[in-house]
């Protein structure tokens, strides 16, 4: 499936060794955890992690496996723009003028340059059971509200990890069977990009 584990041994707590636990959390909830392992007060702990974007996960420790999935936040967020992966015809012709004996240093003056309407701009969010992602144009970011504005500038992935692990049925494809499901899952996303990225 899509976990990576993320392996915990803080001093101070006791050991529970090979318990799993199902909350979803997020790379941004680590600064303020091991922020809290500090033993700082609470109210400098406060203004030290005032700014930050994540939970304290340090709570998941005393529930273990017993904890709900949902028990820190309601999803995750995953954000993607990787412009030299964007167009592959781009590192077509860049490989095709080094085959032709092409410097290398002289790259730069051959005026090479992706295609960014292409959609490879990638926002994602996965709640514990669906995972829902938009590809779109870094020329076209977008936070759509609508069934209709989430298709318009955007191709869609919609999976249900409990009953499809391998992500091989694309629930998007459905629209019409799947509309609230899609919004739910959009709300979701559109409310973590809004308290977790600085420039939408």
């Amino acid at each position: 499936q899509n976990h990576v584990p993320l392996i915990i041994s803080p001093p101070g707590y006791p050991r529970t060794h090979g318990q799993q636990c199902a909350a979803v959390t997020s790379h941004l909830d680590l600064a303020p955890t091991m922020i809290g392992w500090t033993g700082v007060d609470a109210g400098k702990r406060a203004s030290i992690t005032r700014d930050l974007r994540g939970h304290d996960l340090t709570p998941l420790l005393a529930k273990s496996a017993a904890a709900g999935v949902n028990d820190v936040r309601r999803a995750t967020l995953y954000c993607f723009n990787m412009f030299g992966y964007l167009d592959s015809s781009l590192l077509t012709k860049i490989q095709a003028y080094i085959n032709a004996g092409g410097e290398k240093s002289k790259l730069a003056d051959q005026g090479f340059k992706p295609d960014f309407s292409k959609r490879g701009a990638i926002r994602s969010v996965f709640d514990g059971r669906y995972k829902y992602t938009r590809y779109f144009s870094p020329k076209q970011h977008n936070q759509p509200r609508t069934l209709e504005g989430i298709f318009e500038l955007n191709d869609v992935e919609l999976f249900d990890l409990e009953t499809d692990p391998g992500e091989m049925r694309n629930l998007a494809v459905e629209p019409n069977k799947h509309g609230e499901l899609l919004l739910a899952m959009n709300d979701k996303m559109n409310a973590l990009i809004e308290t977790e990225v600085d420039e939408p």
